[in-house]
């Protein structure tokens, strides 16, 4: 009689939520861990996988993706599985998108938030407090868990986006700020003011390290005062990445500057005009590169070719840059609170189909260099955003846990297979995973019957206790 569907032989199992280092196997049943243990039976399990020289973590966790809308598209979903990702946060919308793709899901595990932002699903900057919450309550309807304010590239007025965080806290959703307003940029004085305008709310700040980029003053005077908001500010969580490039729309508006304010912003800092010629001598100069779907995925493309890619969209293509500073990566990566906590609490990609799925590659490097143990780089890619998310049974390898479970070649920095509520989605690098699980609120699981995907409720209105933050404003 078998006793494990599928049995992991002989890994280096790194569960800090355990205290498990060390040689181990890990059986599975029925989506679940039911044993962690030196020397499990193979007699008793219907599959074997060996796994001498690789390591097994609790799955990893990206807290910032995009697999759908204006940023992202749904070949990030297999990009993501062969990246080691078992659950990722897609940020933005649209909601009814996300939900009618799971079935391409790869096995993923997908919560999504709701793009709130003028010209998309709001009427302008200021839009009334009604109109907020149609687009809050529509959101949860569809099976978000929440909204994102994309204010770096699409900015709200202060007041609004002061009044949209509170709005939707009030109705237990989860809230992320893509920090900027009509006031403030994407940069450190954009972080400083949404910090501020959440006003004790707990509040998700997205990719602390893309307001670190010297656009206001130097790199690690930016970076300082981002950690000093961060310590003195306990209900504001975040994540930043690793990746040298950014990830952002190359589209030109109606009045010949660049529809996104961050990429305005950013063409300037490099020493061109935000304008249809600025951005066009930029793609040529390779400051600039053009994002490409290809058979593998996602390429970056610069230079003539690119601009002729450019061109013939009309410029309504997503693009890249190489404008994050590694003094601002690294040090972010690493910081700590006086508690001796992260000081940033998750490293995440902003990837996705935006091709920066790094967590093994860029993250394990660090660990190879000795800055990191590699506890404290499972910790940071799954334990605590699994606490954020709260996701009880993700994040750790207990006996009853969710068989979510990335195994790694650590000498090579990446994923080799991706399991997934005991599902193999990725075997020796190949995509095998099926279908996906829709994670939302009570409000949202009629939508995933409608298409009759899986789905699992999340208890939105705080996170679960991370280090020395217990005490939380469920407001």
């Amino acid at each position: 009689m078998t006793t494990f569907d599928l049995l992991l032989k002989n890994a280096h199992v790194e569960d800090p939520a355990n205290g498990v280092s060390g040689i181990c196997d890990i059986g599975i049943a029925e989506g679940r861990i039911a044993a962690v243990e030196i020397d499990l039976p193979v007699a008793k399990a219907s599959e074997v996988f060996d796994l001498t020289g690789l390591a097994a973590f609790p799955g990893l966790i990206d807290m910032h993706v995009h697999v759908s809308g204006q940023f992202g598209s749904r070949v990030g979903f297999p990009m993501l599985v062969r990246a080691g990702v078992c659950t990722a946060l897609n940020m933005a919308g649209p909601t009814s998108q996300v939900v009618g793709s799971l079935k391409d899901a790869c096995g993923l595990n997908i919560a999504t938030l709701e793009d709130a932002s003028p010209g998309r699903t709001l009427s302008g900057t200021n839009p009334s407090p009604g109109e907020m919450v149609r687009v809050i309550e529509t959101a949860l309807d569809e099976g978000a868990i929440g909204v994102k304010i994309l204010g770096g590239h699409f900015p709200l007025t202060p007041e609004a986006a002061a009044k949209l965080v509170g709005l939707a806290r009030q109705r237990g959703g989860y809230v992320a700020w893509h920090a900027g307003t009509t006031s403030k940029g994407s940069n450190i004085e954009g972080m400083r003011e949404s910090i501020e305008l959440a006003d004790g709310h707990v509040m998700h700040l997205a990719h602390v390290n893309s307001y670190c980029r010297g656009l206001v003053r130097g790199e690690l005077a930016e970076v300082q005062e981002a950690l000093d908001l961060l310590e003195s500010h306990p209900n504001i969580f975040c994540e930043s990445y690793l990746a040298a490039m950014n990830g952002t729309s190359l589209t030109i508006g109606p009045d010949g500057q660049a529809l996104s304010k961050a990429t305005g912003a950013i063409l300037k800092f490099l020493g061109f005009e935000d304008s249809r010629h600025g951005m066009g001598e930029a793609i040529r100069a390779g400051a600039v590169y053009v994002l490409v779907e290809r058979e593998a995925g996602v390429i970056r493309i610069g230079g003539e070719e690119g601009f002729s890619i450019w061109k013939a969209a009309d410029s309504n293509i997503l693009g890249s840059m190489d404008i994050n500073p590694p003094i601002s990566r690294l040090t972010l990566f690493l910081s700590r609170r006086a508690s001796r906590d992260f000081t940033v609490d998750g490293l995440a990609t902003d990837g996705g189909s935006i091709p920066r799925n790094v967590l093994l590659s860029s993250g394990l490097a660090v660990v190879a260099a000795g800055a990191m143990s590699l506890s404290d780089f499972v910790r940071k890619t799954s334990y605590n955003p699994s606490r954020l998310l709260c996701l009880e049974s993700k994040g750790h390898l207990g006996v009853g846990a969710d068989a979510d479970i990335t195994v790694v070649d650590q000498l090579r920095r990446e994923a080799v297979d991706t399991i997934i509520g005991g599902q193999v989605c990725l075997r020796r690098r190949e995509i095998s995973g099926k279908g996906g699980c829709l994670l939302t609120t009570g409000r949202g699981v009629a939508a995933a019957r409608n298409i009759g995907a899986p789905y699992k409720i999340l208890e939105c209105a705080a996170p679960l206790p991370l280090g020395d933050r217990r005490k939380w404003d469920r407001t």
